[in-house]
């Protein structure tokens, strides 16, 4: 309970601070990328919105580790904390990993035909990404089945 008031209470902060989405709020999107290709290519049936974006923090995870951008020690205590909470769900094996990379590219969040991503680059910190190669994300989604 406290962590989801702690978590309420620091998205209502971030929200405050950038009301218009203009920088800072994106960093809210922590697994979203990922999270809404799974809900669009299942259908927006058979998961919740909490599955899917807990996978796309796992493949978010993936993505950084590929890139360089983490070590190796953070990413295991990151995915280790996730399943200790019980966010070690996989992606269903009918949504291939190219399916997922094409929906992510329809994403409304898409710029300049730039796929986006946030990505963790240290303890509590992200930056939003788009130079993510289709190979690095598609290396990524593949570990997530």
């Amino acid at each position: 309970e406290y962590i989801i008031r702690h978590s309420c209470a620091l998205k209502a902060a971030v929200v405050n601070q950038d009301e218009k989405e203009a920088g800072l709020r994106a960093i809210l999107n922590f697994g979203h990328t990922i999270g809404h290709a799974i809900e669009k290519c299942y259908g927006y049936k058979g998961i919740n919105h909490g599955e899917a974006v807990a996978i796309g923090m796992r493949g978010a995870f993936h993505i950084a580790l590929i890139k360089g951008m983490i070590d190796k020690e953070y990413f295991d205590d990151s995915l280790n904390l996730l399943t200790a909470y019980g966010m070690d769900y996989k992606i269903r094996e009918d949504a291939t990993p190219e399916a997922l990379y094409d929906a992510m590219g329809a994403d409304k969040k898409v710029s300049s035909g730039k796929i986006k991503f946030v990505l963790p680059i240290a303890p509590a910190e992200v930056e939003i990404f788009n130079n993510i190669s289709e190979a690095e994300v598609i290396s990524a989604l593949e570990k997530l089945y």
